[in-house]
Order: C-alpha cells, then structure tokens, then sequence
C-alpha cells in the first residue's frame, strides 16, 4: 500500500530516534497469521520530481507497480517471557520503469521477559528495497544508474530496568544500527550508529511510565574517506529525553517525549550544529464503537542514506479517522504533513535541497470478503515544494491490494 511518509519512510522507521530509543514491545493476544498479497499501484510520479528531473534521473513519471509478496505475524507468551515476530517479503515489478524492479524484504523480531528484579525488552530488525525516489538526491551525473539503489538496514535496540514493579527503578539503554547503499555513487551515506544511555523509569497503574535519561548517538559514515566520498564522517548527538505514558481505559491512549539534543558534525567542513528541543507525541481516542481518531507529531535529526548530508531536521504532524462500516469494513483517511531541512558539508556531486515542505493525503477502504479473503482499495495525493524547483512535484496515486489468509 501507499505511505505518506516523504524522506526515510522505509528507511527512518529503521533508525531508532533519540525520543524513542525507550520503546518497549507490546503484549498482546498470542497468535500466528499468514498472509500472501497483491498489491497493485498506479502513480502518476513515481519519480518524485519535476519533468527536468525525471529526464535527468532517465525516468518515466507514470507507472504501475506490481508487488507479491508473503506476510507473518505472529506472537507467543511463555509464561513471563514473550517473542513477537513480523516479517514480509516481496517483489516489486514496475510496467513502465524496470529499473526499479527489486526486492522487497522487512523482518523485526521483538522480546521481553522478567528476569529476576528486571524487566527487559528489545528488538532487532531487517529491511532491504529499492530506495523510494523521494529519498534519492540528484546527482550532478544523471541516468538511470542514478536511481537504481537497494538500501539495507539492520538495527538492534534494548532496555532493562531493574527495581519493584511499580515505583522509581534505574534504566539503561542501548542500540545499533547500519544502513548500506547499493549504488556505489551512494556508498558515502552508509553509516553506523551505536546509542547508549540511562536514567530513571517510574511505573505506577495510576499514572502511567515515566522516564527520564540521557543517550548519546555516535554516527560513522564509514565511507567518507575525503577523497572518493566527500562529507562530514561522524556525527555526535548527547541528549536528555523526559518521557511519558498513559493508557486510560480502552477509549484513550498517548504518549510524549521530550528530548533537549545538541547534535554535533566532525570533520573538515562540517555542517552546522543542532541545539535545541526534539519530540515525538501521539494519541489515541475510540471516539464510539466505530470512530478511532489518532494524532501524531515529531521532530528528530537522523542521518540520510539517499541524500548526501550530514544530517536532517525534520518535523511532521499528522492526524487519521478510521470509521468501522461494519465488522468486515471500515474506512481510514490520514493527512501527514512534513517539514525537512538538509545539513550538507559537501555538495559538489550533487543538486542541493535545503528546505522542503510536504502535504499527503490518503483514504484506504477494506472489506474482508470472507474469512481468508479481504481487499484494500486506496487513493491519495503528495504534494513538496523548495527553494529548488527539481524537487518540487505532486503525485496522485490509487491502488487494490488482495490479501488471502494462508493460516
């Protein structure tokens, strides 16, 4: 199915953010599913630029993808232990632009368990695809060579806190992660990113988790060396993060966290510095039995695998209402809106973007029509602009995806 998300959609979710490197697995009921899927999409840009662009990058703007693909979900409770499992993995075939044709695969395996006095929970993941052509800078050398790119990410992330139940308790946390480009006029995005930390975690029924801790990030661009791939090659981010939160009954949940970072770029050249307050909020109402309306809002500095940076700023707000038909139907609307800001120390073999706004909207219709069958039908509309005209498109995009349950 389509995504919203503009700049690391696939790729961001990878890379655990300085406000969530405290996520937890949710328990949940135990279970094993088995999906195949068809997902058929037709977009009017799957460039993601304007028609010079799309030119330069020796693209077609309008085409349809196809995508098999075969899905498992699965969680299992033994006793204080538990292990959650989800993984796809798939083909993308494009009528029109074949260059893009590529794998794709995404794999996250999550656990927690109580250990004597000490909670502990963690995940490590998986993800390999053709990188989404809103993520892929342009280069000064064009053609499709330009575009053809399988991004691969894997990641790891943990916690343990030790202490009573309920009340104040020590926090440490932990994590990895690398991303690697195929393309090798892309190679000097690769990275390593290594985030360590602790502080103090109060757990209460009344009122919810409470965090408060300090993590730092090291990121390594191995690649750069300063002769064949130019730009900053590490990044330093130390922060402190205060966060909650709450489930109040089943009608309404959140969460918020609150992160002061100072994000630093060494090396020759270096991009300018971040200082300042990140964050990342949602929240959740059951309006009635079949209203469900969510919020969400961000801001982070991640490093970029597709654009030659030494880091982006970004904020985004969203909101979605999904409305239940009936128990086989219902229908969901999302609106996500975001704004980037790209930190270069080098740009000589690229065409730079230093500002870029977005706007999504998208609707999605699903009905099963059986036990084992059901069907999505989905439309919506991206559009960006910038200070640089090559980046600044708008798409309109439909499709179906048939999804039959194997177990």
């Amino acid at each position: 199915m389509a995504t919203l998300a503009l700049d690391g959609g696939a790729a961001r979710a990878q890379i655990t953010p300085l406000a969530n490197t405290a996520d937890t697995v949710v328990p949940q009921q135990p279970h094993t599913n088995i999906d195949a899927t068809v997902d058929t999409i037709a977009d009017s840009n799957i460039a993601r630029t304007n028609d010079q662009s799309a030119q330069l990058r020796g693209l077609e703007k309008a085409d349809v993808r196809f995508t098999p693909s075969l899905k498992t979900d699965l969680y299992r409770a033994f006793g204080q232990t538990y292990v959650s499992l989800t993984a796809s993995g798939g083909y993308d075939v494009n009528v029109r632009n074949s260059t893009l044709n590529s794998e794709r695969i995404a794999a996250m395996v999550g656990a927690g368990s109580q250990l004597g006095p000490c909670a502990t929970s963690g995940y490590a993941g998986y993800n390999r695809q053709q990188s989404d052509l809103v993520d892929l800078i342009v280069l000064t050398q064009g053609g499709r060579e330009s575009v053809r790119n399988t991004q691969t990410l894997y990641w790891v992330s943990g916690t343990i806190a030790c202490g009573a139940t309920y009340g104040l308790r020590p926090l440490a946390i932990g994590g990895y992660a690398e991303g690697r480009n195929s393309s090798l006029s892309r190679i000097g995005g690769d990275y390593r990113a290594t985030t360590y930390g602790g502080g103090l975690e109060y757990l209460h029924p009344a009122i919810g988790r409470v965090r408060l801790y300090y993590a730092e990030r090291d990121i390594d661009f191995f690649r750069r060396d300063g002769v064949a791939y130019q730009g900053s090659p590490r990044l330093v981010s130390r922060a402190g993060t205060l966060s909650f939160e709450r489930d109040i009954g089943a009608a309404l949940g959140g969460h918020v966290a609150l992160t002061y970072a100072d994000v630093r770029a060494r090396g020759p050249n270096p991009a300018s510095s971040f200082n300042g307050l990140l964050w990342e909020a949602g929240l959740t109402l059951k309006a009635s039995r079949r209203i469900k309306v969510t919020f969400d809002t961000g801001r982070s500095v991640d490093p970029s695998q597709g654009f030659n940076v030494d880091y982006i700023s970004r904020e985004n707000y969203g909101a979605g209402v999904t409305y239940a038909l009936s128990e086989r139907s219902s229908f969901l609307i999302q609106w996500l809106h975001n704004n980037l800001r790209y930190h270069y120390s080098d740009t000589a073999t690229v065409v730079p973007v230093y500002r870029r706004t977005s706007d999504g909207f998208d609707g999605t219709f699903k009905i099963a029509a059986s036990r084992r069958l059901s069907f999505s039908v989905y439309a919506g509309y991206l559009k960006t602009s910038s200070e640089n005209s090559m980046y600044n498109f708008d798409s309109v995009h439909g499709g179906l995806t048939a999804t039959v349950r194997l177990k």
